[in-house]
């Protein structure tokens, strides 16, 4: 069997996954928080974050064994969410030299993502 077919019969198996997961998240969090911005922006920003999770999940569980890659890929998603600007902030960052670790990080644009729906529906 082909290793590049197997992977991207895998990666179009996770899409609706995804979707569905994304869907999930997107109306309990439309209903419970009420944000001011459309569902579809709230959607699209979950189906974004599930994407990256996925993406970064799939590099972890390449680089080491499969019986920690489960654990690891958790851990290294959860540690790569910190670096989304607000704490520490992106101007600390800067100050210790670090910023391109902000700037590589998935969290960072989703959150201004997040940020500018915000205040554009605000706006109006």
């Amino acid at each position: 069997h082909s290793s590049l077919g197997y992977y991207l019969g895998k990666s179009a198996a996770r899409v609706p996954r995804m979707t569905l997961s994304s869907l999930h998240f997107a109306s309990l969090y439309y209903v419970l928080a009420t944000p001011l911005t459309t569902y579809s922006r709230i959607f699209a920003i979950a189906w974004c974050y599930y994407y990256c999770v996925y993406g970064l999940a799939c590099l972890v569980s390449l680089s080491v064994r499969r019986e920690n890659a489960a654990l690891l890929a958790v851990v290294v998603c959860l540690f790569s969410s910190v670096f989304n600007g607000f704490g520490p902030s992106l101007r600390q960052a800067s100050h210790w030299g670090m910023k391109w670790m902000w700037q590589i990080s998935y969290a960072r644009w989703l959150s201004e993502a997040l940020y500018c729906f915000f205040s554009d529906t605000a706006k109006r």
